[in-house]
């Protein structure tokens, strides 16, 4: 049974690739840098709720280089996406998509539009030059090793949305902030091996990137 505090689901949407990272990120020569971090803001803790997508949309505008501390508060943008997002809320009592926690940043003016990763790839390249991502994968554990890695194999505790703001390719991670309080993994933070995010992405999850922001 899925643990309801892993509250990311998302449906496919046939438009969706008409809105990829490689179409914001065009031509340009490739980031070719092994490490990468943004800074983040204050690690969040969505407690019991399901409400890792509101957590990890509200910790984007809390990093650099965006810094955007107007809006919604993370439940606020989670109770708000569920009222928009693409599911019958009757079924399932919790959780929602990223796509809907995008669009309520959107409609509260502090993001112009967002796109999608098709590989791990478009995820470095967007961190490179763009900065933090918002993904939703499947969660295989309440723990991450005493290494900071996210274990990723097994059976699926749920689906979970996190902040991705950095990556290491000397180690072939990508650096995570989640939503699960300071004391989860290395000070609330941890690591995704690329090939598991690669398989995540083949699997169904998703990760997004805004490509504009408006900073008042």
């Amino acid at each position: 049974m899925s643990d309801r505090r892993f509250g990311f689901r998302q449906l496919s949407d046939s438009r969706d690739h008409l809105h990829t990272m490689p179409m914001v990120l065009g031509a340009s020569p490739k980031d070719t840098r092994e490490v990468v971090s943004w800074e983040i803001g204050k690690i969040l803790d969505q407690k019991s709720e399901g409400s890792c997508v509101g957590h990890g949309c509200r910790s984007l505008l809390d990093a650099s280089p965006f810094r955007q501390a107007d809006g919604p508060s993370a439940r606020e943008i989670y109770l708000e996406a569920r009222l928009v997002d693409e599911f019958d809320d009757d079924r399932v009592p919790s959780g929602t998509s990223v796509r809907a926690g995008l669009n309520v940043l959107k409609s509260h003016g502090l993001i112009e539009s967002y796109v999608w990763a098709t590989s791990v790839e478009d995820v470095l390249q967007f961190i490179a030059k763009k900065g933090p991502v918002v993904m939703g994968i499947n969660w295989y554990s309440y723990h991450t090793l005493a290494s900071g890695r996210v274990p990723m194999g097994g059976a699926p505790v749920g689906g979970h949305c996190v902040l991705g703001f950095g990556f290491d390719r000397t180690e072939n991670v990508v650096t995570i902030q989640n939503s699960l309080g300071y004391s989860y993994g290395i000070q609330g933070c941890g690591y995704i091996a690329l090939a598991d995010l690669e398989k995540e992405i083949r699997r169904g999850g998703v990760v997004a990137g805004v490509t504009e922001r408006t900073i008042s």
